[in-house]
């Protein structure tokens, strides 16, 4: 694996563009596999690479601190589940993240409200029986609770979904199944990690990162809460064809509400259409058109 990455990693090299940046691979294998082939990163490649790419954030503690890989950014591919894995990834010193639970939330229709190291006043949750406090990373925006309220998705965010619209609409959206109500969330929770690596970055320069740290695991839940809704119709990019015979991702549109003829015709009848239809409307609409 070290042999073919390298050679692929040497290509890559000789082919790239002056301003192309390029993160080298780091196996997820242990260092003394793959010692060689980091070797070859330190030595041969040295100011060319921009930056290691790391699969598994473990391996991260076991580059050595006196070879100069430590001073190139890290890239964590090692897909965060939720803000305390990234607090944990920074503790061993990842640099950059991609953070996939972003799309996940909004999908589930899913406020993020989580603030480092911890919430504002005006958003403290009340303690629980036993004395202590334990605040959800964010809000489900499918519960019928936000139907009526004219409240934002948090009280102290200044996003464009806080500061136009209300939760009761964005749930009316969700119901709807209006994809502005994934697209109002989606920024809303865009905004959210903005403001969350702002403060991490604050809390770094302060050196008071392990502090904060602790608090943030202290006082906020340790996963995202539960889907309850259906998310936005899946595409075809969404995910993997296996085959022939597959179900269908989506619900159907219309159920068995009438005879066959009209299941095919796709038509949904009421009394009221059901009466227009004996009194013969729609062959008189046919002649009149």
């Amino acid at each position: 694996m070290g042999d073919r990455t390298q050679e692929w990693l040497t290509q890559i090299m000789d082919e790239k563009s002056e301003d192309q940046a390029i993160f080298a691979p780091v196996l997820p294998v242990d260092f003394h596999s793959q010692w060689e082939y980091l070797n070859f990163i330190a030595d041969d490649l040295g100011p060319e690479i921009s930056g290691l790419t790391f699969y598994d954030s473990n391996l991260l503690p076991d580059i050595p601190a006196t070879t100069s890989l430590t001073q190139l950014p890290r890239l964590s591919l090692d897909e965060p589940a939720s803000p305390h894995h990234i607090l944990w990834q920074i503790s061993l010193g990842m640099d950059i993240f991609t953070i996939p639970f972003i799309g996940f939330a909004t999908d589930a229709g899913i406020a993020l409200t989580f603030r480092f190291p911890r919430p504002l006043p005006e958003e403290d949750s009340p303690p629980a029986d036993d004395g202590t406090i334990v605040i959800p990373l964010g809000i489900d925006m499918w519960s019928p609770s936000h139907a009526t309220s004219v409240t934002p998705l948090s009280t102290s965010c200044k996003c464009y979904a806080c500061t136009s619209h209300h939760r009761a609409y964005i749930q009316h959206l969700l119901s709807a199944k209006e994809m502005l109500g994934w697209t109002l969330i989606q920024i809303h929770n865009h905004h959210v990690l903005t403001e969350f690596f702002e403060s991490i970055r604050n809390s770094i320069r302060n050196g008071t990162f392990e502090e904060d740290q602790a608090a943030f695991a202290r006082l906020y839940e340790s996963e995202l809460p539960e889907k309850s809704g259906q998310g936005p119709r899946i595409r075809g990019y969404h995910f993997k064809s296996e085959g022939p015979g597959e179900l269908k991702k989506n619900r159907a549109a219309w159920g068995s509400l009438g005879s066959d003829d009209q299941i095919d015709m796709g038509l949904v009848l009421d009394e009221n259409s059901i009466n227009l239809e004996e009194k013969g409307f729609a062959e008189k609409a046919a002649e009149s058109s």
